[in-house]
């Protein structure tokens, strides 16, 4: 039994990865669109300009209050109506100060063996915050690259509206609003990434432990039928 499972889960893990040809017979690669883009935005007020280093720190602090309001429903609902999709769809990332994002790929020719379970309908967003200058840069991924540049773009773009339109209901006086100013739009795109070897490991541990559970629960399950219909 355990000879079986093994062999179920082998062959469900190779085929995940991998794609058999008859001719000329052999294993290849399958290849996996990974579609990511980023966009940089620099928060602005006039007294920053003023050259107060105690304000300027103040702005540079308030770039990581920028990053959470991003992530709030009042603003990713907004986004993801714009994109035509749920909000849940939305997975979402804390801002980190990190020099590179952790969880989002980059397009590039490589890529993690869990690229495959997350493509192609994901979208996600991550928020990095720069600890020394107003700089937040946002790296977004969707199932392509148009929209993951169009996800960035209108993240930014509802950012900046929302944080204009709160400031003003506020009656925070002009000249001492917080503005986001986009450098430049989102850039970005997709590139293919093989499936690696890890994740032959990856699903055939998955598939075997499964199966396993299975088979192990069906003799509580049989137990489960039988008082049930005594």
């Amino acid at each position: 039994m355990m000879l079986a499972v093994a062999v179920i889960a082998l062959v469900s893990a190779v085929l995940t990865v991998y794609s058999p040809s008859v001719w000329p017979p052999g294993l290849h690669p399958r290849e996996v669109q990974v579609a990511a883009a980023s966009i940089t935005l620099q928060l602005m007020n006039n007294a920053a300009a003023a050259n107060s280093t105690y304000e300027y720190e103040e702005l540079v602090n308030r770039s990581l209050l920028a990053g959470n309001v991003l992530l709030s429903p009042a603003v990713m609902d907004r986004v993801a109506h714009r994109l035509g999709i749920s909000p849940e769809a939305i997975k979402e990332y804390p801002p980190v100060t990190a020099n590179v994002p952790a969880a989002l790929i980059v397009p590039g020719p490589t890529g993690s063996p869990t690229d495959l379970l997350d493509l192609p309908d994901s979208y996600r967003i991550e928020v990095q915050v720069n600890p020394i200058v107003p700089i937040v840069r946002l790296y977004t991924q969707g199932p392509s690259g148009g929209r993951a540049i169009a996800f960035a773009n209108l993240a930014a773009r509802s950012l900046s509206a929302y944080l204009a339109h709160s400031q003003a209901a506020a009656g925070i006086p002009p000249g001492k609003r917080i503005a986001i100013r986009q450098l430049g739009s989102a850039t970005g795109g997709s590139a293919p990434t093989s499936g690696p070897s890890e994740m032959v490991v990856l699903v055939f541990a998955f598939v075997f432990i499964v199966a396993l559970a299975l088979i192990a629960v069906q003799p509580l399950l049989r137990k489960i039928a039988t008082y049930s219909s005594s």
